[in-house]
């Protein structure tokens, strides 16, 4: 798998809510694709501290589920996308029935890992 793509599996049945937001960290326009089972929903911004314009949120997410990010970012406005060169996950609060996950991507060379941030919180009914 890319360094740019990250998987999160969410085990259960039924359903759960999942809410995905993030911030940029970045000079560069930072881009995400989710894609959670079957629906995509695109993040893109740019700043130091910048809410991504974005936001996921739906209450009915089928059990088990799948969570991919695929991070990019572009020098030039969007024209040109590039991969990232590297992004990481975390499972950051793990208290049944919920779960907390930090996924961090890092575009340059200055190892700071923070370029995008964006946290998925899972909440199973």
């Amino acid at each position: 798998m890319s360094n740019n793509i990250q998987t999160i599996k969410i085990d259960g049945t039924g359903t759960a809510s999942v809410t995905v937001t993030g911030v940029t960290n970045a000079t560069y326009t930072q881009y995400v694709a989710l894609k959670v089972n079957s629906d995509s929903q695109e993040f893109s911004g740019t700043g130091e501290g910048a809410a991504l314009k974005q936001r996921y949120s739906s209450n009915q997410v089928q059990l088990p589920a799948t969570l991919e990010f695929t991070f990019t970012y572009s020098k030039d406005g969007g024209t040109t996308r590039n991969p990232a060169k590297r992004s990481q996950q975390i499972k950051s609060y793990d208290q049944p029935p919920a779960e907390i996950y930090t996924v961090t991507s890092e575009d340059s060379n200055d190892g700071d890992d923070n370029d995008t941030v964006m946290t998925a919180t899972i909440h199973k009914h």
